[in-house]
């Protein structure tokens, strides 16, 4: 079953809480139920049959007395909550991990671990791209590596804006 991402609202997934099986470690949702309060409903993902399962409704209809669904199982929002949180929580491991990856390298490069964080919590850009590491540690580290009065002035007066004027 594949679950579409696609109309789910912010409200949904701040009504996902992405949970850990201690015993197991199996990962799974709690999902709010959006018409009772007091009612959440448990998403799990089985890998081996490739399909997610909900406690809710919709997932499990009612049988008749002879056994038989009064209506087909459909996917509920609480699936498509559930794997959109998922992977928006995979992005964000993926870039606390960049992150992780680029502090280390400027530490490496000479760079002390506040002065990292510093030159990483800025969004500094040369020549309208972002810096690269090595113009991070120029620019952050300490006085010995950043430019002098002289170069800071004749860079600019470089950069200005040139006048522009149809007498010329």
């Amino acid at each position: 079953m594949t679950a579409k991402t696609q109309t789910v609202t912010q409200a949904q997934l701040d009504a996902c809480l992405r949970c850990i099986d201690e015993l197991t470690g199996e990962v799974f949702y709690r999902v709010n139920s959006a018409t009772h309060v007091d009612v959440t409903y448990t998403v799990r993902s089985h890998k081996e049959f490739h399909v997610l399962s909900c406690t809710c409704p919709s997932m499990n209809p009612p049988v008749d007395e002879y056994g038989f669904f009064k209506y087909a199982p459909r996917v509920c929002w609480h699936c498509k909550a559930s794997v959109a949180h998922s992977r928006q929580y995979s992005a964000l491991k993926q870039a606390e991990r960049e992150a992780a990856t680029r502090l280390a390298h400027l530490v490496e490069m000479g760079l002390t671990e506040a002065e990292a964080k510093v030159a990483l919590s800025h969004s500094l850009t040369v020549d309208g791209v972002p810096a690269s590491d090595e113009e991070l540690v120029r620019v952050y580290g300490p006085a010995s590596r950043r430019p002098s009065d002289s170069e800071i002035r004749r860079m600019a007066k470089a950069y200005q804006p040139k006048a522009f004027s149809l007498l010329r």
